[in-house]
C-alpha cells in the first residue's frame, strides 16, 4: 500500500527531517490495549511507545488517523516497530467523555470528510444533524449528510426538506446500505488519497455502510429496537481501513456528546457571510439587534436564510466567548 493512497501529502511531507528520511512513515489504524496497529508502505505493523511519551496528556498521544515516525529494532519481532515521532495533526475530532464531564477523548486526526448518517426512522434528527454540521464547519472539514435505510420509508422528501433547511451546500444523499440503493451516487463523493469519517448515532448503520464500501462483512452490525429505532454498540472501537478505491475510512462506535474547541473554530465555510460582514456599520457587530447590520438586511432580503445566519453566530459567540 502506498503512503499516498493512506492519505500522505505535501502537509505531512514538509514536517520531515533528513534525519526521518531512514524512518518508517505510518498511520495508525487502530488503538490496542498494549500496541498501535499501523499501516505503512512495507504492510501492517504494530508500533510501541517508547518510555519518554509516558505521563503525557492523553490528547497528546497517538490517536487513529495520525501520522507516525518509526524505526525497526534488532530485539523486536519483525513486524514490530518502535514510534519516535507523531507528526503535526492538520486537524483533530474530538467528542466528551460520557461521565467525565471535563475530559476530552480524540476520535480521529487528519480527517478530509465527515459523512454524518442518520437513518430514515425513528432515529433521524435534525437537530443532532446540525450540531455534526457546526462541528465540521469549525475545522474546516467537508461534510455530507447520508440519510440511510432508504428502505425503510416510501417518501423521503420530508426528510430531505428538513435536512436541506440546515444544511446549506452540503450534499444530501439518500442511501439504503442494506438493499444497495443509492450506492453509485454515495461512492463518487469519495477521492483517492482521502480520509473520511462515519458519525452518527448508534443504529444508524455505520458499520454496514462501512462493510458495503468495503464489499465484506468487516465491521459488526446489529438490530436496532423496533420502538424507538436505538442501536446498540455493535462497533467497540474506532478503525482506519484502506479499501479498493483507494480511499480510506474510519468506522466509529454512536456518539453521544461532541464538542466544538474553541482554539479550532475556523469560519471558512461561512465566506460568504464574512464579506457581507464588511458593510456593518460598527466592526465589532454581533448580528443581533445592532443598526444597520448588514447581515440582518441581507437575511431580510432573503439573500442568507434565518438558519445559516444563526448557524454563523453560534461559532462566532464560541470563539469569541470564553
Amino acid at each position: 500500500m502506498s503512503a499516498k493512497k493512506l492519505g500522505w501529502d505535501n502537509f505531512f511531507e514538509a514536517q520531515l527531517k533528513t534525519s526521518d528520511l531512514s524512518l518508517i512513515r505510518a498511520r495508525v489504524s487502530r488503538q490496542n490495549t498494549d500496541n498501535l496497529v499501523l499501516l505503512s508502505e512495507i504492510g501492517e505493523l504494530s508500533g510501541v511507545l517508547p518510555g519518554k511519551f509516558r505521563g503525557k496528556n492523553k490528547e497528546d498521544l497517538p490517536t487513529v488517523g495520525d501520522w507516525v515516525l518509526a524505526r525497526k529494532l534488532e530485539h523486536f519481532e519483525e513486524n514490530r516497530v518502535l514510534i519516535v515521532r507523531v507528526l503535526t495533526r492538520r486537524n483533530v475530532l474530538v467528542r466528551t467523555e460520557i461521565g467525565q464531564e471535563k475530559r476530552r477523548q480524540l476520535m480521529a486526526a487528519n480527517v478530509d470528510r465527515v459523512f454524518i448518517v442518520s437513518g430514515l426512522d425513528k432515529e433521524f434528527n435534525p437537530k443532532k444533524i446540525e450540531r455534526y454540521l457546526l462541528l465540521c464547519w469549525s475545522l474546516g472539514l467537508e461534510p455530507v449528510i447520508v440519510l440511510n435505510k432508504a428502505d425503510l420509508i416510501q417518501k423521503p422528501e420530508s426528510a430531505l426538506k428538513k435536512a436541506g433547511a440546515i444544511a446549506g451546500e452540503v450534499p444530501i444523499l439518500v442511501l439504503s446500505a442494506l438493499t444497495g440503493m443509492g450506492e453509485k451516487s454515495f461512492l463518487s463523493h469519495f477521492k483517492a488519497g482521502s480520509t473520511n469519517i462515519f458519525l452518527g448515532s448508534s443504529g444508524v448503520g455505520k458499520s454496514s455502510i462501512s462493510n458495503m464500501i468495503l464489499g465484506r462483512e468487516n465491521f459488526l452490525t446489529g438490530p436496532v429496537r423496533e420502538k424507538d429505532s436505538k442501536g446498540r454498540h455493535t462497533t467497540s472501537h474506532r478503525e482506519l481501513i484502506l479499501t479498493d478505491h483507494n480511499f480510506v475510512i474510519i468506522d466509529t462506535p454512536g456518539i453521544r456528546g461532541l464538542q466544538i474547541l474553541k482554539e479550532n473554530i475556523s469560519l471558512n465555510a461561512f465566506q460568504d457571510i464574512l464579506n457581507l460582514a464588511k458593510n456593518c456599520k460598527f466592526k465589532d457587530c454581533a448580528h443581533m439587534a445592532e443598526p444597520d447590520c448588514a447581515l440582518k438586511r441581507a437575511e431580510n432580503e432573503g439573500i442568507i436564510s434565518s438558519q445559516r445566519l444563526n448557524q454563523f453566530r453560534v461559532l462566532s459567540n464560541l470563539r469569541r466567548n470564553p
